[in-house]
């Protein structure tokens, strides 16, 4: 089945799209359509003040692990509407995994916001999905950069 991907600078997505499909240790993967899919929409406040909803480009999921998954030009990455749908998603997803497994998929949620060049040089080097989603993975302490944050402490 071929899956929709933006005609204008959709080329990453096409390429995350046909690396997904071929790699068999990914058990499902859905792009999310904001007009098909409104149970992934995750309320932000935009840099205009205002607020918006925001549908990830992905979900994938692999054995335990459900990704959701943003694709961005490196370019993007640190705007502050990026930035925003980054915080608003971690909560959102930190509020998921608090529920009772069986409500979750019997899995835990990450989000992967996923730069291009990244994945290109991964993919280069050989690497399967969940090597690239497992190194992308968001978490509150990552983007903190502190060893107590990382330690839990």
């Amino acid at each position: 089945m071929t899956l929709p991907y933006p005609s204008s600078s959709g080329g990453l997505e096409k390429i995350f799209i046909e690396n997904v499909d071929l790699d068999g240790q990914v058990d499902s993967f859905l792009k999310i359509n904001e007009y098909n899919h409104t149970f992934v929409n995750i309320k932000y406040i935009r840099e205009d003040g205002l607020i918006a909803r925001y549908f990830p480009d992905f979900i994938v999921k692999i054995n335990d692990n459900i990704y959701i998954v943003e694709t961005k030009a490196d370019k993007d990455v640190s705007s502050y509407n990026v930035q925003a749908k980054r915080k608003a998603t971690l909560k959102y997803l930190q509020q998921v995994n608090e529920l009772p497994k069986e409500s979750r998929m019997n899995s835990k949620w990450n989000y992967v916001l996923l730069k291009k060049s990244a994945l290109k040089r991964m993919l280069e080097n050989k690497a399967l999905i969940k090597e690239i989603l497992d190194y992308s993975i968001l978490t509150e302490a990552k983007i903190k950069g502190t060893l107590d944050d990382l330690l839990g402490d």
